[in-house]
């Protein structure tokens, strides 16, 4: 048997929480001449409506699922702890949110794929197919091209790999286990970060999910240029804290290599020292997906607090 933990956070999740879990349970399980056995552990997040009776339900009828509740903390530390109750014997750790709904495959595709990373940590993440509150295909998203590739460069500034997506193996999950950060913007990021600091990220681009975009976040099609181009500024205004305490806090718990520490640490030059903070122009590995987004943000970095 391969056995894999998947860890799923709630809150409030009753509106689709039943969907996302029914496609959890069909997942196929075989794999060559060995099966996938799979359990479920759920973290609810300090929920006021039904989604605690909903994991009562679900917990009763399926012996793999296990759930527990505790206070509201967040979808960032709550991911965390559930890192740190995961079981230790299991061969992967994969990720879910609550309203989402999985192709019957994606387990299966994520194993196939780590299989042959046994000692190295190793992360696989994919794109996905974003849907309305129906599940009608609004597009598919597309974070990786064949110009492009994970690296540590790119996550030190860009999170490419979505948490629901992601699987990880026993050895990636014992190194973050085993050193949770009290500063990290989301779990999906660190992970990225780590795993392409320490070892191998794998990215699929072909989608084996549905990530359901809820019309109240839903961004218009008729947007236009000028107003996405204000959008990312704004983006990343948002992120000139977090991106340095969580590269700070990055480096204050793992020994990293040469090359990706000097990486690192261009990203936490003082403010005003601006000749200095200009080596990250010199820096090509420093990245974002998209070549303006990387200008862009370079430019916004020289006069970040």
């Amino acid at each position: 048997m391969i056995k894999v933990q998947i860890l799923m956070s709630t809150y409030n999740g009753e509106k689709y929480l039943r969907e996302q879990l029914d496609s959890i349970l069909s997942q196929k399980t075989k794999l060559g001449k060995k099966r996938i056995s799979f359990s479920l552990l759920i973290r609810d997040d300090g929920s006021t409506d039904s989604t605690g009776k909903i994991l009562e339900e679900y917990a009763d009828k399926f012996p793999g699922i296990t759930y527990f509740q505790e206070e509201n903390i967040g979808a960032c530390r709550s991911f965390f702890r559930l890192l740190q109750k995961a079981d230790h014997n299991m061969d992967y750790i994969a990720f879910s949110d609550q309203d989402d709904v999985w192709n019957e495959n994606k387990l299966r595709r994520a194993v196939r794929g780590l299989k042959k990373y046994q000692t190295v940590p190793a992360m696989y993440a994919g794109d996905m197919e974003i849907v309305d509150h129906h599940l009608n295909l609004l597009k598919v998203s597309s974070n990786v091209t064949k110009r492009f590739r994970p690296s540590f460069g790119n996550a030190l500034v860009e999170n490419i790999c979505t948490g629901a997506t992601i699987v990880i193996n026993h050895a990636l999950y014992r190194f973050i286990a085993e050193k949770i950060p009290k500063r990290a913007y989301m779990h999906d990021w660190w992970l990225y970060m780590a795993a392409s600091c320490f070892g191998k990220v794998l990215y699929d681009r072909k989608p084996y999910m549905k990530y359901r975009q809820h019309e109240e976040n839903t961004v218009g099609s008729a947007v236009g240029y000028g107003q996405l181009i204000k959008k990312r500024i704004e983006n990343f205004q948002s992120l000139q804290q977090y991106v340095p305490e969580q590269i700070a806090e990055f480096l204050k718990l793992f020994e990293l290599p040469e090359d990706k520490k000097k990486l690192a640490e261009v990203m936490l030059i003082e403010k005003g020292r601006y000749l200095k903070r200009m080596k990250i122009f010199g820096c090509r590995e420093i990245r974002r997906r998209r070549p303006m987004d990387t200008i862009c943000y370079k430019i916004m970095y020289l006069f970040w607090k």
